[in-house]
């Protein structure tokens, strides 16, 4: 189940200057988007899931805001959906518990291969030996 983050949760910002092909226009328009969720104050994410979120985030967390901007493109409306996409992604990401992994112990067949190939590269490397002298 995909969650999306409601827009009333989000802040919206317009940076300068987005990427692509434009010439000046790219330089005169803001069309880069930066989205700015308050993950702390979400009631609907829970605490676990908030500190997964922050560490999948990394430097785009900043105390209780995490900020995803998208500049790749010209068009302000691709650049929106890329960030909505985007912060979407990192909290689903944040809300799939990982797996505990299991203590397991060598069984006693791989223990016994183990110590036959030791066994056996530990004679070939005595016959390489020279032959001692008597």
């Amino acid at each position: 189940m995909e969650i999306h983050v409601p827009e009333d949760e989000l802040k919206e910002e317009f940076i300068r200057p987005a990427a692509g092909p434009g010439g000046q226009h790219v330089n005169k328009t803001s069309n880069g988007v930066r989205l700015v969720f308050n993950y702390l104050a979400c009631a609907w994410l829970p605490a676990d899931a908030k500190e997964r979120l922050a560490r999948l985030a990394g430097a785009a967390a900043s105390g209780e805001e995490i900020a995803v901007t998208a500049k790749e493109s010209r068009s302000l409306r691709r650049n929106r959906e890329t960030a909505r996409i985007r912060l979407d992604e990192l909290v689903n990401a944040a809300l799939e518990v990982p797996t505990k992994r299991k203590k397991t112990r060598p069984t006693r067949a791989s223990k016994e291969r183990r110590l036959a190939s030791k066994a056996h590269s530990s004679a070939i490397k005595k016959n390489r030996r020279r032959p001692a002298e008597e």
